[in-house]
């Protein structure tokens, strides 16, 4: 059983609860701020509660002469909104069925009744998208308007939804898109680094894989091939990508932006699919296996987050990075990891408008994902998904354009042409023996919608053990919360002798969230599972994440945590040993001085700014006989030798630890390279540079007066530093006041002091 750390769930929490908040679906909105469009029937307008105000009538369409600016639709065929979007949606196919022959009636504030005409189409049959001529209209309607584009486009995917269709016409017009694209000059060699190369690259790698696969059209290798050493050549230490390659010149880090998730799955799509046409290098070899590494990481354990950080059991999908991964796991034929990502694209059907930036990739991948469930799961899904569908879908065939990546027609033909398999993303090597059973459709569907706010703890205990997916397990261990004080009993008794599922529900009642009180009567039951080498490693990390909030009676278990970063190698630790005690030498918690230097000295060497702030702070105060051991990394990170300088670096994070060691030593030339924080990283944010110098300065409390003096000459003594000021004053005033000013050595004299001896 694959149990995800707290810790590891927690690192994104933040981001995805901003997501979240920020792209709720439109029926839990009382307004919107933008009009949208509704669909076929031409109408403009704002949501404002369960009422659409008119905006704008798009020019041809049904609605033109008919509804006007400013009109209150307040509801339909004499009933009013109840869940707008879906009303409408419902409205519409049933305006378009051979039956209503188009007619949709609209009640308008004040009593009034409009009846617009669409165009039919008929009904969608209960297996839709598949043996439904409906949805084989809307694909010949989608497809005609792109037959007629002359370009690929940025990212190929008109070509690649005319391929889906498998129809010759249509192919032969996605031939000659890509035959007069930029790319077929490509001559199969690398191609130089760009900002958002990542995306172009990686998407129009699929498209032109596809279409070799296709029809092993030979002229589509070389530009492939291109693409695909490029991206090979051009991932990041851990396999991972940014919005750009990494620097081989520069400890191969990612420049500005940093390591997604998001364009690593495409990148790595990309490259897997160049790899089945026969794409042969060993850098391409090298870089498929170093990517999977990373992604094997999340089956089982959660969605992928924005960044790169560990699984999210938070949520079921991000973005469409479910319905990627379930189509990258296919491939290379992990059966059981495709599964869970398809059931997890699967059930966030009603989340298509969401995604951080854009939503874009959002509908596009979750819904070919989520059709690796199989044939009903698709129809299920589908059906769900034309809330999001029909509002984009307009009178004349095109679809609307909601984002800057392009308009909505190449995604809905993709999605409408599922059925066909005639494409790999679309599915035509699916795993067959993953599909979902007809009678188990509805559960897969309904994976995020179960409800279980107000079942008993009995039967909270059994889905927190036993439920399949990650994300339900850890509402239910949520949820259990209510019911902690007459659990407490089984609690302890499952941290004693309980299975590993147990042990973890268990401590899992005992987060960072709960008040000391709470849980520091269960501090040794869970020490013991820290300290007991036969327990599983991610049960005894999860007690680590327990322990770490339990203040001072915890601290007795510091060097158990850095014992087990010793054997396991585990660097991330080295949050928590902070979080512990953040200067251990100061508190003689350090029992074993030789672990703590080469687990120092491990984090010092490491490619992660946080890591090496972590080092230098376990070490703070050591005795001067053994700075020499950590001399050379001081002038490491003010080199520019930093691999994690993107633009959200923070030089307090390693900088200012480093000066604050020397500064514990009293070693005057931190003095000067505290001053200096502002300029070794100039792509840093202006405040956590000022924040960074601040810090470091006030570490030398009155021995700082002269270099504060400097820093103020600089940057300005009046000067206001909005939100920052009081922070501002505070340094000032703790440095002028302070009468701590011990004689300050040389760093030649404070390594001597170690040689020598």
């Amino acid at each position: 059983m694959k149990i995800n750390t707290f810790f590891q769930r927690f690192t994104v929490h933040l981001i995805l609860v901003i997501i979240a908040i920020s792209t709720v679906s439109l029926d839990a909105r009382k307004s919107r701020s933008k009009p949208m469009l509704f669909g076929p029937t031409g109408i403009q307008g704002l949501v404002k509660g369960k009422t659409i105000v008119v905006s704008d009538i798009q020019k041809g369409s049904p609605a033109e002469g008919i509804i006007s600016k400013g009109d209150v639709i307040v509801g339909i065929d004499e009933k009013k909104f109840n869940l707008l979007i879906h009303d409408i949606t419902n409205a519409i196919d049933n305006a378009e069925s051979n039956k209503a022959k188009g007619k949709m009636n609209l009640m308008i504030k004040g009593g009034i009744n409009k009846s617009i005409i669409l165009p039919t189409l008929g009904e969608y049959s209960n297996t839709a998208p598949l043996n439904c001529n409906k949805t084989n209209k809307i694909i010949a309607n989608t497809a005609e308007r792109l037959a007629k584009q002359k370009n690929l486009g940025r990212f190929g995917f008109e070509a690649l939804a005319l391929m889906a269709t498998g129809e010759k016409k249509y192919i032969e017009a996605a031939t000659r898109q890509i035959k007069q694209s930029k790319w077929m000059d490509l001559d199969g060699k690398p191609i130089p680094n760009r900002i958002y190369c990542t995306w172009d690259w990686s998407y129009n790698a699929i498209v032109f894989a596809e279409y070799y696969l296709l029809t092993k059209d030979a002229a589509a290798l070389p530009p492939l091939k291109s693409f695909a050493i490029s991206l090979a050549k051009g991932q990041d230490s851990n396999g991972m990508y940014g919005h750009q390659l990494a620097n081989p010149n520069n400890f191969y880090r990612i420049p500005g932006y940093g390591a997604m998730n998001q364009t690593t799955l495409s990148c790595f799509l990309g490259m897997l699919l160049a790899q089945k046409c026969g794409i042969q290098d060993p850098d391409l070899d090298k870089a498929i296996k170093k990517t999977t590494a990373h992604i094997n990481n999340f089956p089982g354990n959660g969605t992928f987050p924005y960044s790169g950080s560990g699984a999210y059991s938070g949520a079921f999908n991000n973005n469409g990075m479910s319905g990627l991964a379930a189509i990258c796991f296919e491939i290379i034929k992990n059966s059981e990891a495709t599964k869970f990502f398809s059931n997890s694209a699967a059930t966030t059907y009603d989340q298509l408008n969401q995604g951080h930036a854009s939503a874009y990739f959002n509908p596009l991948w979750t819904s070919l994902g989520a059709a690796r469930s199989g044939p009903w799961v698709t129809a299920k899904y589908f059906k769900k998904t034309l809330w999001y569908n029909n509002t984009r879908r307009n009178y004349d065939g095109s679809w609307s354009p909601d984002w800057k990546e392009g308009a909505h027609d190449a995604v809905a033909l993709l999605t409408y042409c599922i059925p066909r398999n005639a494409v790999i993303i679309t599915g035509r090597e699916m795993d067959k023996s993953i599909f979902t059973k007809k009678e188990n459709a509805d559960n897969v569907i309904n994976l995020s919608k179960l409800q279980i706010d107000d079942l008993d703890p009995k039967k909270l205990v059994h889905i927190a053990l036993n439920h399949p997916m990650p994300q339900t397990r850890r509402k239910a261990t949520g949820l259990l919360g209510k019911y902690r004080k007459e659990m407490t009993p089984t609690y302890i008794k499952w941290l004693q002798s309980g299975t590993t599922a147990q042990k973890m529900t268990a401590i899992g009642q005992y987060g960072w969230w709960i008040k000391p009180k709470v849980k520091l009567p269960h501090l040794d039951a869970i020490g013991a599972i820290l300290r007991n080498p036969e327990e599983p490693t991610p049960l005894r990390l999860a007690a680590i994440q327990s322990i770490t909030y339990m203040g001072d009676p915890a601290k007795k278990f510091y060097m158990d945590i850095l014992h087990l970063m010793d054997k396991t190698g585990d660097k991330k630790l080295s949050a928590n040993l902070n979080k512990l005690c953040p200067h251990p030498l100061e508190e003689n918690l350090v029992t074993d001085i030789e672990v703590l230097y080469r687990n120092a000295l491990a984090l010092l060497k490491s490619r992660d700014q946080g890591q090496r702030g972590a080092g230098f702070r376990m070490i703070r105060s050591l005795p001067i006989k053994d700075f020499h051991m950590f001399a050379n990394f001081i002038d490491y990170v003010f080199e520019g030798s930093d691999p994690t300088w993107t633009s959200y670096n923070h030089p307090g994070h390693d900088v200012t630890p480093a000066v604050q060691l020397l500064a514990s030593l009293n070693i005057k030339e931190g003095l000067d390279y505290a001053l200096k924080i502002f300029d070794s990283r100039p792509k840093a944010k202006h405040s956590f540079r000022l924040h960074a110098t601040w810090q470091a300065l006030e570490a030398y409390e009155g021995n700082a007066k002269q270099a504060l003096a400097k820093h103020i000459k600089r940057h300005g003594a009046d000067r206001s530093y909005g939100r920052h000021h009081g922070k501002y004053l505070a340094t000032i005033k703790k440095i002028t006041e302070s009468n701590n000013t011990p004689k300050l050595i040389s760093m030649k004299e404070a390594i001597e002091a170690g040689i020598k001896k």
